[in-house]
């Protein structure tokens, strides 16, 4: 069986001796090198030709944006960066995580203390197999024409008509990003978003999300009317529903909950069926497990339109395949052509 070529940048003597051992220990990973995050090291990129760089950015995060940048013009390939167990809200400061994965990052990490849980060695052996560009910074923001759009309602006004859905993991932030850079500053349906997050994760993505963004973004709060032209983000650790109402309903997760993750996609999807039926929209991006399948199912069975990222255009194809594999998909659509697919579903609700 081929190995996981491991290429690690840290600073700290400390944290390089835990990495080895926790990497060590798995006999599908070889660390190639491990160096300090200087800008003499990246050139290592070249030589060493990793599957999977692994950053440290915890000493340093101008050093370590900087070689995110760096890696992704010269020699791209999939990169996630490591934090600090526990520092999470240091980190968060200046939206530093997020401006990672915007410059390339595929995922941030904290690092482990002394062993690998399950979860996180799978993640880090399915994004070493993720397939990345040449990630050149700025782009531009694309504005779809808003004549292509029926029944234009302002920000603010309860809309009593449709809903988009989205639901993402691993994968999920650039996407969710992609998608809302590129519709109309009018759109008129509200937006629900359950995104797979660490505690804490939620108010920096906010930001970032906003930072260019069209349309507002802001975390939901459980009884707020749905309005059109917001687009509502599931906090961390607690399930968010549409209720009968069409208001927001948040949950906690329950002890005896079948759900492994939370929020979830299965049940958020499962709730926007059962209120919306025909005039919901559910799209499920990028993310490992399958979690959003059965949810997503609910709205095509109930006569709403679902779409899926296909495989080429997502970072982990676990979540739209089994949604493809389980019958719940209409559409199957590389990540840019959502947004226009989306907008051509509106018009037919």
């Amino acid at each position: 069986m081929k190995k996981i070529r491991i290429l690690i940048f840290d600073d700290n003597l400390t944290g390089q001796e835990n990495l080895k051992k926790v990497f060590f220990a798995d006999r599908e990973i070889e660390i190639v090198g491990f160096f300090p995050n200087k800008p003499w090291a990246r050139e290592k990129v070249f030589s060493l030709k990793p599957d999977l760089v692994a950053l440290d950015l915890s000493n340093s995060f101008t050093e370590g944006l900087n070689t995110i940048e760096y890696i992704m013009a010269h020699s791209p390939r999939p990169i996630i960066g490591l934090t600090l167990p526990g520092c999470r809200k240091e980190y968060l400061q200046g939206n530093h995580l997020f401006k990672a994965i915007e410059l390339g990052a595929l995922e941030i990490m904290e690092k482990p203390n002394h062993y690998l849980p399950e979860q996180w060695i799978k993640e880090i052996k399915a994004i070493s197999q993720a397939k990345v560009i040449t990630h050149l910074r700025g782009r531009l923001k694309r504005k779809l024409p808003s004549e292509e759009i029926k029944d234009i309602s302002p920000e603010g006004r309860i809309f009593s008509g449709g809903f988009v859905a989205f639901a993402g993991s691993t994968g999920g932030p650039q996407a969710i990003r992609s998608i809302l850079n590129s519709i109309s500053p009018e759109f008129p349906l509200p937006i629900g978003i359950v995104q797979h997050l660490p505690e804490g994760f939620v108010k920096d993505f906010v930001d970032w999300l906003n930072s260019e963004s069209w349309i507002k973004v802001k975390e939901a709060e459980d009884g707020e009317p749905l309005k059109a032209d917001i687009a509502y983000l599931a906090p961390a650790g607690k399930h968010m529903l549409i209720g009968e109402n069409k208001k927001i309903k948040l949950e906690t997760q329950s002890s005896k909950s079948n759900y492994f993750v939370c929020p979830s996609a299965d049940i958020f999807f499962s709730s926007v069926a059962k209120v919306y039926g025909s005039e919901a929209i559910g799209v499920i991006l990028s993310g490992m497990g399958n979690d959003g399948k059965e949810g997503l199912k609910a709205i095509k069975d109930a006569g709403g339109k679902t779409i899926s990222q296909d495989e080429k255009s997502s970072l982990i194809f676990g979540m739209p395949k089994a949604a493809i594999d389980f019958g719940a998909v209409n559409k199957i659509l590389p990540l840019d052509s959502i947004p226009q697919e989306i907008i051509r579903m509106i018009t037919e609700i």
